[in-house]
């Protein structure tokens, strides 16, 4: 998602919550993990401490949850609490949930010549079976791993909302994103880390945005 956009929606929250009518039922219920717009969110610093070589940013506290975005993805429901412009976590499923931490990593404003280099149908980026960063790290799609060549990314349309209440969610058209994962780390240990790559289109335009994270185990994390 471009940043201008995440802007907007956290400016409309502020502005949101100093208006005298509001809703007096919520619109989204039954947040996965007991989460709501007013959500302050801790990890446990011990399971970052040792960490070397992540490609993502080292989550902080004192986290307060300024945006929802929600979606489906090949079917499985999707949560996404923002924190600010770069920075949310994802909690993915219904029943059986995983919770995945992302950090922006790059956006990037393709010319007209290099989205067909992203998304071109047979050898476009998006969708390969792997995808390296700048420094060769190597991660993995996470779906259909066993077709060795690039497959149709997803299509999804996400739905921000300032709060439960929100009743004009934001659209952002999510025309072409994949996961991947790091399998191991520069050690050749076991790896959590994520990626996404998505092509995100908004009013303010289209960019590919580049997410790197780590699943989170739901004992890491504190809701307050």
């Amino acid at each position: 998602m471009s940043l201008a956009i995440l802007k907007r929606i956290i400016k409309k929250k502020i502005d949101k919550r100093k208006e005298d009518k509001r809703r007096s039922s919520p619109l989204l219920k039954n947040l996965p993990l007991g989460l709501s717009s007013n959500s302050i969110i801790e990890f446990n610093e011990l399971d970052f401490v040792l960490l070397e070589d992540v490609k993502y940013q080292i989550p902080k506290n004192n986290n307060l949850i300024k945006a929802i975005g929600k979606f489906n993805f090949a079917g499985t429901p999707v949560h996404r609490f923002y924190f600010d412009e770069s920075t949310f976590i994802e909690v993915f499923g219904s029943t059986e949930l995983e919770i995945r931490y992302f950090t922006e990593f790059d956006m990037v404003y393709p010319s007209e010549t290099d989205w067909v280099d992203w998304l071109d149908e047979d050898k476009g980026i998006l969708g390969d079976l792997f995808f390296s960063l700048p420094d060769h790290t190597e991660y993995i799609r996470m779906f259909n791993s066993d077709i060795k060549y690039r497959i149709e990314p997803f299509i999804f349309n996400e739905y921000l909302y300032v709060d439960e209440y929100d009743i004009a969610p934001t659209q952002v058209e999510h025309i072409s994103n994949m996961y991947y994962g790091r399998t191991e780390d520069a050690e050749g240990e076991t790896s959590d880390e994520r990626l996404i790559i998505s092509a995100v289109e908004d009013i303010e335009g289209a960019c590919i945005a580049i997410y790197t994270g780590t699943l989170i185990a739901p004992q890491s994390i504190t809701i307050i």
